[in-house]
């Protein structure tokens, strides 16, 4: 069967809340992983570090679309079509890796719960990660939850390490730092079967 790119899908697939764009859209994603591993591992990769899709409903850019969809929100007040997706892609990329290393010989990976850890980080607000800022952009275009473009024309925040997003999408470095040690020191809360540092230490 010929691969399908991503582009491809229908315009407005991201946003769609309709059952039958889940049914387009997770199907897509897993083949495409699936692939994209083999592929790897074709060329003679054996350990691979896989981080799932986090609460993307939960970025700036995805809380103001949230404002436009009939104030479609979750507990975190973050976009809940976009978050609903979020959660189903997690057990879906841990049967398919399951699937491959049993097919694969040799291979090992290390798999991260990101919707697990952000919901920890936005239940408590930030402070599980020492910030008080979680909705909305450090580099603050228009908007809201300064979701805008950060621009020479943007408000910066007097301190990024109090905010969990640099601009309507991306996280801040002090946000990347928290997921990087967790990936490296997790104990089994969220990575499965092993953390990174075991991963690399095989």
């Amino acid at each position: 069967m010929p691969r399908r790119p991503l582009q491809d899908l229908p315009a407005g697939a991201c946003h769609c809340m309709l059952p039958i764009c889940v049914w387009l859209v997770l199907p897509v994603i897993e083949r495409e992983s699936r692939l994209f591993l083999q592929e790897l591992y074709a060329v003679g990769a054996r350990k691979f570090s896989v981080v799932s899709p986090s609460l993307v409903g939960c970025c700036p850019s995805q809380r103001a679309v949230a404002l436009t969809h009939n104030n479609d929100t979750d507990e975190f007040n973050c976009f809940g079509a976009a978050n609903r997706l979020s959660r189903q892609l997690y057990p879906l990329i841990d049967s398919m890796l399951q699937g491959l290393n049993a097919d694969l010989d040799g291979m090992n990976y290390s798999l991260c719960d990101s919707v697990g850890m952000a919901e920890m980080v936005f239940a408590s607000g930030g402070k599980a990660v020492n910030m008080t800022v979680v909705d909305t952009a450090c580099c603050a275009g228009r908007g809201r939850f300064g979701e805008g473009q950060c621009n020479t024309s943007a408000t910066l925040c007097p301190n990024r390490d109090d905010f969990m997003f640099w601009d309507g999408f991306h996280p801040t470095e002090a946000a990347s730092l928290a997921a990087a040690l967790e990936l490296f020191g997790d104990t089994g809360k969220y990575l499965h079967p092993m953390n990174v540092r075991q991963l690399a230490a095989l």
